[in-house]
């Protein structure tokens, strides 16, 4: 069974490649890149929809990629078997003032800057330095103005409607310390009959937590082949 991991609102994937080698021992892996350029929704679904494998697989969708997995994984597709969200929403999060986003408009495109003021609420004490180089190399390579449009994207989605739809089986991955997201807007995946875990951590789970979320993933994963084929031990070759 591969693995497609969607990452989060810079759209790199340059913070998942720890997670990603912690599944890597049993699982084909992908970490999704997405254009810097895009930032609706609509563009980088077309896009994305396009670059999935053919072979089954299942989706990990980091925080803004929550609602990019809601409708790929509602389209039918018999390639997509299971979705698991991390520290994502349905809808928009928490309100935003307009005037914060016309502030963020004015803000110097200085990726440091914006590591250092956003890390309070992304990963708090937790961050290494390891993970502060590769924050600040995320935040470098895409623009400022991307990321604000990425941003007014997630402030105007609600896809509520479409979550009973969801039919796939789905695993809910909730930090406990999540700033960003709170309980009341996770707790709406149980309307898609999602597995609910919280586990302990920062908005960024994977990344704080990469062998804790890994050892849950993959038992989703186990679970998921067992019931597809009887017998099987639920571990395939990394190769597949």
């Amino acid at each position: 069974m591969k693995i497609v991991i969607l990452p989060g609102l810079d759209g790199t994937g340059y913070l998942l490649e720890t997670f990603a080698k912690t599944l890597a021992g049993s699982h084909s892996v992908e970490i999704v890149s997405y254009p810097t350029e895009k930032a609706s929704y609509a563009d980088l679904k077309t896009w994305l929809w396009k670059r999935l494998p053919q072979q089954e697989h299942v989706i990990i969708a980091e925080s803004f990629s929550g609602p990019l997995a809601i409708e790929l994984a509602t389209t039918n597709s018999s390639a997509i078997k299971g979705v698991i969200f991390v520290a994502s929403f349905a809808r928009s999060p928490r309100p935003v003032a307009p005037w914060l986003i016309s502030f963020l408009k004015t803000f110097p495109n200085h990726p440091k800057l914006l590591a250092n003021l956003s890390k309070p609420f992304v990963i708090g004490r937790v961050g290494t330095d390891q993970f502060n180089k590769q924050y600040v190399a995320a935040l470098s390579s895409v623009s400022l103005r991307t990321l604000i449009n990425r941003l007014q994207e997630v402030l105007e989605t609600d896809l509520r409607s479409s979550l009973p739809c969801l039919s796939l089986p789905c695993l809910y991955l909730r930090a406990s310390g999540d700033l960003l997201v709170p309980a009341s807007v996770s707790a709406d995946f149980e309307m898609c009959s999602a597995e609910y875990r919280i586990v302990k951590g920062p908005h960024f789970l994977l990344q704080a937590e990469p062998e804790l979320t890994a050892s849950l993933v993959l038992d989703f994963i186990g679970d998921l082949i067992r019931r597809q084929n009887p017998g099987s031990s639920g571990i395939t070759n990394p190769s597949g």
